[in-house]
Order: C-alpha cells, then structure tokens, then sequence
C-alpha cells in the first residue's frame, strides 16, 4: 500500500573609626538579612495527606512519585510549609495546609507571594509511574496493555532493499508472522519476493495471501463506524493477547511537537500506510494504541530504540486514519 511517508531540533589606622565602621557593618548585615527573609516566597516542605508518595523538590518544581495502585489524583489534600510571611494560591484560590484540595491529575501550580510581595510559581507534578511524563502521555496511569515477546519482532522497513519505501506491508506482515510464530525467519525482502516482485503496493489482497500462506492464525476485520466504537474492537482484541495489522491514512495521525524524547504522536506523514497495534495505555482523560510503525527511517530515540517501536497514537487519530482508508484490520492470534 502506498507509503508517502517523510519526516517531516555569571587597616584602619584609628580604633574608634574601626569600630564604628564594624557597628554599621553589622547594622547592615541584620538588615539585609531581614529583608532576604521578607522576600522569601518558597515551599519549604510538602507532603499529602494520607499518602505516602516520594518527594522530589527541585529548583522552583516539586515531584510526587506515588504508589501504581493510586490512578487518580483528584480530590487529594496537601500539607505545606512556606517561607515565613508567605502565602500561597493555585488558580487564584487560597491554599490551607491540610484543608484546601485539588485535582493533580495535571500540573498543581502553586503561585507564593512573599512577605514584601515577591512572587514565585511552583509546580506540582503527580505520578504513578517512572516514564509516561517522560514519553508525553500523562500522569496517572490506569491501564496497561502490551502485547509483548521475550524475543525482538520489530523491523524497520528502511533496510528491506530497493523497494523499501513501499514495504510498509511486508515488513508488517513479517512482524506480525514472527510475533506469532518465533521460529519464522523469513525477511520483509522474502516477503517482497514472493508476493509482487516488482516493488508494487502491496494490497488488501497481497496481505491476505502472504499471512494464509505462512499459517499464522489471522482474521480479517471491519472497524468501527464510531471513535468509540473502533476503540473498543481493537481494545478487546489486544486484551485477549491478539495484535492487529491496520491500514491508516497517515495524514490523519497528528504530528508530535514536544520532541523526540517524547513517543506521542507522529513523526511523518503521508497517506496509506500499515502498521501494528500491540497494545494502549489509559492514562487521565487520554486513550492511546501502542504501536510498531515500520516506517522507522533508520532514527532512534535517545535511549537507543527505534523511532517507530512502541510509538503511541491517540484512539480517537486511530479511527479517524482508518475510516478513511479501508476501515479494517487484520487481527492475528499466536500459532503455539
């Protein structure tokens, strides 16, 4: 199927002037010491009430680490020092210690104004994990699938020879084949040889035969006519510990712009396109599909993997790049 995908970076000789000239000296020092202390607008300690999560204060930001079993972070109440004389806010409403909660399923940003009106923000970051912040999709995780084998199955259709920039479909069908059935061993160029040598799009049709005639259970499916709908299918499938093949319009996948330390998101674009869901994480108020994109373009992220392994794509993307480009999958199921 066609694949238009591109990428789019600081000696005083007199003893009475000697002590005079020390009395106004410290006279001085207590007062900039006073007025150090009013300009003070600082969170000195924090802690939540009737949690226990680990606490992280860096420079004008505190991070809160909490247990996995705690998916949400509505209604939670902090307890707080500040700098003496100081007073906080958050969205103009008066902060207590220990009475006034908010909602830190996104940033709590605390605003602290000083004794002499100095202010500073703090923001309040809440977790239940180590790395969702980190790849761009929320906070509170609330479920997590991932289809997953012992051994590697991802391949980036970069390096499947001269027709490399349309083997979308046979470098997805060989990873769906091999997370299937880890003795296969055949290659996407394998798969190119065997089914339209001549460096044609791959079909609906061509991806049918390739997976019968490499007997790995499959089924041939009809997405939903709705976000939801289209969501649940493909949830359903991936909690039974299925993984599905789909054909996406690319151009409907929008385009990551938080870098490329982050996973959400596309990093190209283009029209018919084939890729691997094998998993989603439910996380706040967003649903995402993991994904393998083979279109990997040979680039990593800076940890090393692949640009196109466990990508994420928001569901409600997902449905919109295949309505418009077949409505379908392929929903293949283990051989063993």
């Amino acid at each position: 199927m066609k694949r238009n995908y591109i990428i789019s970076k600081f000696i005083i000789p007199a003893i009475i002037l000697c002590y005079l000239s020390c009395k106004k000296s410290n006279e001085t020092s207590s007062s900039q010491i006073n007025s150090s202390k009013d300009s003070a607008a600082d969170i000195l300690s924090y802690q939540i009430q009737n949690m226990n999560p680990q606490i992280i204060f860096n420079p004008l930001e505190i991070n809160l680490l909490f247990d996995s079993s705690v998916m949400s972070g509505k209604g939670l109440v902090a307890s707080f020092t500040l700098s003496p004389g100081a007073q906080a806010s958050v969205n103009g409403i008066t902060q207590l210690s220990g009475v006034t909660g908010n909602n830190f399923d996104s940033t709590v940003v605390y605003k602290v104004i000083s004794a002499n009106g100095n202010t500073k923000t703090w923001p309040v970051v809440g977790t239940n994990n180590n790395y969702t912040i980190n790849w761009g999709l929320g906070l509170f995780l609330k479920k997590s699938v991932s289809n997953n084998r012992d051994y590697e199955w991802y391949l980036d259709q970069e390096t499947t020879g001269i027709y490399s920039l349309v083997n979308c479909g046979p470098t997805s069908a060989t990873m769906a084949i091999k997370w299937a059935d880890s003795t296969f061993s055949k290659t996407p160029e394998d798969a190119r040889s065997e089914i339209d040598p001549n460096g044609q799009e791959w079909a609906d049709s061509d991806l049918n035969k390739y997976l019968a005639q490499s007997n790995v259970p499959y089924i041939h499916i009809v997405l939903g006519p709705s976000e939801d709908s289209t969501r649940d299918i493909l949830a359903g499938q991936l909690d039974s510990g299925r993984i599905i093949i789909i054909l996406l319009n690319m151009s409907h996948i929008r385009m990551n712009t938080s870098g490329i330390n982050t996973r959400v998101d596309s990093y190209g674009t283009g029209t018919g396109h084939y890729i691997i869901v094998k998993g989603y994480r439910q996380l706040d108020n967003e649903f995402y599909f993991e994904v393998y994109n083979p279109a990997g373009f040979g680039l990593t992220y800076p940890d090393g993997t692949p640009l196109g392994k466990n990508r994420y794509y928001r569901f409600e993307d997902i449905y919109n790049a295949c309505i418009t480009w077949g409505n379908e999958g392929w929903v293949v199921s283990s051989k063993w």
